[in-house]
């Protein structure tokens, strides 16, 4: 069987470090300084001085390249406007992002010891039947005797190798959009009784170098494209058949 679905969307990526908290205040000039060639402009201070150690400290951005930095990460997120540019590979994309945030790291945070990196990668891709889908998705996976009152699937696969943490999961989304009207301060969407405008099926890859924690890797980002790459076409493709794995934009 074939998991049946208009063409796949490239929805978000993002690359992330990870560490023990500490205070990243004084920090933040040195990020303007390491990414002002990769984004430009102007960091932006955050002032939330009794905020959990993962709320943002302060970000920059230009609109298709978001920094954010807290206390326990620093993420830098790509957007692809749904697709990749012509010519370009996902390796492509990745190159010069990874390079940025493995110097850039190594010289602001040279003195932590304990840390890991990331690379999460979200495909989105439309399917308004999501009882087919869910059906279909479970032909490849589970076999079960619910397949034939399905309404709803997911999954969650997650493997270590060769060093790296490898994610998978297999969920299905619905998407509501609705514009305030004049003087609306909240806008209320009840999913049980009005339809979305979007639904089908979402795919996530998050790899890391979680398991080398002690003594992290140099390069890390670097390293994590190649091992994406294989998750794609070798883990992905047994979860969720070649045809499908090989539409996603890559």
């Amino acid at each position: 069987m074939v998991i049946r679905t208009e063409q796949p969307r490239l929805s978000s990526i993002a690359l992330v470090r990870r560490f023990p908290a500490e205070d990243v205040r004084r920090t933040q000039f040195l990020f303007e300084d390491e990414f002002k060639s990769l984004i430009g402009g102007e960091t932006t201070a955050i002032n939330a001085p009794l905020a959990p150690p993962e709320a943002p400290r302060f970000m920059m951005t230009d609109g298709k390249r978001t920094l954010v930095v807290s206390n326990v990460s620093a993420q830098l997120s790509l957007d692809f406007g749904g697709s990749l540019p012509p010519k370009l590979t996902l390796a492509d994309a990745l190159d010069r992002a990874a390079r940025t945030m493995d110097s850039s790291m190594e010289r602001i945070f040279a003195k932590q010891s304990r840390w890991y990196s990331g690379i999460v990668i979200v495909w989105t891709a439309t399917q308004m039947n999501l009882n087919s889908l869910s059906e279909e998705l479970v032909e490849w996976t589970m076999k079960t005797h619910f397949a034939p009152q399905l309404s709803h699937y997911g999954a969650t696969i997650g493997v270590e190798r060769k060093g790296f943490n490898r994610t998978i999961e297999i969920s299905l989304y619905k998407s509501f959009q609705r514009i305030a009207t004049s003087g609306q301060t909240h806008i209320h969407v009840d999913a049980d009784f009005e339809p979305p405008e979007d639904q089908g099926l979402q795919i996530k890859i998050d790899v890391n170098t979680r398991p080398q924690i002690s003594s992290p890797p140099k390069n890390a980002f670097q390293n994590l494209i190649p091992v994406i790459l294989e998750t794609i076409r070798v883990d992905l493709q047994s979860l969720v058949g070649s045809q499908l794995a090989s539409s996603l934009p890559q």
